[in-house]
């Protein structure tokens, strides 16, 4: 289930890797005790509540408060725990944010100044005469341990059909950076859109206007941080976003991710500084329900995923507080470097086996033989299709921008209209003609 935050809020059932819209109901203001309560009468509608075992979401205050967030109302309406998932893309996201407001904080405006005179230049562009970002010596003495690695990296997220264009463009565009395309395939688009909640933007923004540095006006001080968030996209950023979606690989890239940014000398330690603070605030996937799903990670080695079951199964007697959210404080973050993911775990864990109803008797059999087990190949493909991250909520959102007061005034009426509209994409997602015939 969905949660978004607007004047009305997507709500979609997921399940075995179907999203159903439910419905996009208004909601009368922004307060999490709405946000319930519009949920909870979509799903009494849909008479789908008892089946309701996880919830999926951003992370702002109104949502994951521990008392009273939309998150923790619904548990308490329903008189029943839930698994909780943060969307892995939201959070990213606010790293993303956090890296480029080193050097332009938000503004009230609806967009960044720099990108709106890059707009305003692009028809003036000389686009063969591009610089990769490789051609600047600072940029390659940071890349060039990784740029192999990475090109294969980004080689093989472009064989998978992208949700949207900006995640297709964002990829190319990294390869162009690297000087990972042949020069005949090499194209640029239009600058898009500008504004705050959409930080992928920022991101094609930052590669595009840093390859064409030698013909668009820049300061030497915007050289210089175009630099740094350039380098933070291409060494961190992509592999963690488009990563990010698989939930059985959520604990331990996080955990990787930490050491990466502690250890990290190519980027300015204030950029390292500030992606470390807003990931240590969003360490949601290493609290003891969820950690358990790196057990069926294959990056995960089977040394560490015995540490995790005798973990589990041995601490019968837990001392650790069972938290939504683990939270890592200050000099603490240090100790990372020598943790491995059996210390996020506990008898705790066996909750997220419990609350989608699994057998977890696998626990009790050596980790060489898990792939003949029943009860580990149930629990992986059941893993293998969680959704943690809430896209569907923002297509919901945006079909409801398209279809607002289209056709019918009537607020059911349009309900219906939305389920018409999606499922009508869904069996025609193009205009092919193999699709339409």
């Amino acid at each position: 289930m969905d949660i978004d935050v607007d004047d009305r809020i997507a709500i979609i059932l997921s399940t075995s890797n179907v999203n159903q819209l439910l419905g996009v109901p208004k909601i009368f203001d922004g307060t999490a005790e709405n946000h319930a309560v519009a949920i909870l009468n979509t799903l009494e509608d849909w008479k789908v509540t008892p089946y309701i075992k996880a919830m999926c979401f951003d992370t702002p205050a109104v949502n994951t408060g521990i008392l009273n967030g939309t998150a923790a109302l619904i548990e308490r309406k329903l008189n029943r725990k839930l698994i909780w998932l943060p969307c892995r893309h939201h959070i990213f996201e606010i790293i993303l944010k956090g890296v480029f407001e080193v050097f332009w904080p938000t503004t009230s405006g609806p967009s960044v100044p720099i990108f709106g005179r890059f707009k305003n230049w692009w028809s003036k562009a000389d686009h063969l005469k591009y610089q990769s970002g490789m051609k600047d010596e600072f940029v390659a003495n940071a890349l060039n341990t990784d740029r192999l690695e990475i090109i294969n990296l980004i080689d093989n997220f472009l064989t998978v059909t992208q949700p949207r264009n900006d995640y297709k463009e964002l990829l190319e565009l990294s390869l162009i950076f690297l000087d990972g395309l042949p020069e005949n395939e090499i194209s640029f688009k239009c600058p898009g859109t500008m504004h705050h909640a959409r930080w992928m933007n920022k991101a094609i923004y930052s590669l595009k206007i840093f390859m064409f540095r030698d013909q668009f006006s820049l300061s030497k001080r915007e050289i210089n941080s175009l630099r740094q968030i350039c380098i933070f996209i291409i060494l961190i950023y992509i592999k963690v976003w488009f990563t990010c979606s698989l939930a059985i690989e959520a604990p331990n890239n996080d955990l990787q991710l930490l050491k990466k940014l502690l250890l990290c000398e190519e980027i300015q330690s204030s950029v390292v500084q500030k992606a470390l603070k807003k990931f240590s605030d969003h360490l949601w996937y290493m609290n003891e329900e969820l950690a358990a799903l790196a057990l069926f990670d294959n990056n995960v080695s089977n040394e560490i995923k015995k540490k995790m079951c005798e973990a589990i199964i041995n601490n019968k007697e837990s001392k650790i507080i069972r938290e939504k959210r683990y939270v890592a404080k200050g000099i603490e973050l240090e100790s990372f470097f020598d943790k491995d993911l059996s210390e996020f775990v506990s008898k705790n864990s066996l909750m997220l086996f419990e609350a989608f109803d699994l057998s977890y008797d696998f626990l009790e059999v050596d980790v060489s033989l898990w792939s003949n087990n029943e009860s580990y190949r149930d629990n992986l493909d059941f893993f293998r299709r969680l959704s943690v991250v809430n896209d569907s909520a923002e297509r919901g959102i945006a079909l409801i921008e398209d279809y607002n007061n289209c056709l019918t005034k009537n607020e059911e009426q349009l309900q219906y209209l939305l389920q018409v509209v999606q499922e009508h994409r869904r069996s025609f997602p193009d205009c092919n003609k193999t699709t339409l015939t």
